[in-house]
């Protein structure tokens, strides 16, 4: 298991509070990644793939013909990189950096409202979206900040 950890960020949103002087404070919100190098995700390829006269189409390695140079394989060459078969995703590469922080629709339930301040949170993927769930120590200092608040 990777030793990366992500945070969410909450910060006042100065932006807002400068069009809307009138209004309560904004919070706005961000995840960050402390070593993006070591998380793994991966995505779409959208370029042809195609092995002489073989053209890949949506069927994938299990229901193309079986004299198909990917049949039956997960994991297949194609122009010079090394793709890897996703049922609902078709052929996919590496995802270049931290795919949970370019992933992540929305903060924690739990965190709201949002305070200022720094939670460490966990992923949880289901088969389309990644959401954030406060650690043990994320509740913490959610504790800690409501304290204070």
């Amino acid at each position: 298991m990777s030793a990366t950890t992500h945070t969410l960020v909450v910060e006042v949103d100065e932006e807002y509070g400068a069009r809307f002087p009138d209004l309560e404070a904004a919070m706005k919100w961000r995840v960050e990644c402390s070593d993006s190098n070591s998380c793994e995700g991966f995505m779409e390829c959208r370029e042809v793939h195609e092995v002489g006269k073989w053209r890949e189409t949506a069927e994938g390695p299990y229901e193309c013909d079986e004299d198909c140079p990917w049949y039956d394989q997960e994991e297949f060459w194609f122009h010079g990189v090394l793709h890897t078969w996703h049922s609902g995703y078709a052929w996919t590469v590496p995802y270049d950096g931290c795919p949970v922080q370019a992933s992540v629709a929305e903060p924690p339930g739990e965190a709201y409202p949002l305070l200022v301040g720094r939670y460490e949170v966990e992923p949880d993927w289901d088969d389309e979206f990644c959401y954030v769930t406060l650690t043990s120590a994320g509740e913490a200092q959610l504790s800690k900040a409501r304290g204070a608040a």
